[in-house]
């Protein structure tokens, strides 16, 4: 279990209040919420669904 989770890409909004972490791989799901509400965080996973291939090219160029 430990090499799957270590092989997973995830991404996070850095907002001053609130910071929701969504893994990217294998699917969009939320990991953590710390202050958003339900209708907020439905249309951030919205959009991160939407850019989830743009999201894992970058987090890719960056940590290669």
């Amino acid at each position: 279990m430990k090499a799957v989770r270590a092989n997973r890409r995830m991404c996070m909004s850095d907002e001053p209040l609130s910071k929701p972490k969504f893994w990217l791989t294998p699917e969009v799901q939320l990991a953590r919420n710390d202050g958003f509400d339900a209708p907020s965080l439905r249309r951030i996973e919205r959009l991160v669904s939407q850019h989830r291939e743009s999201l894992l090219r970058a987090w890719n160029e960056y940590f290669a």
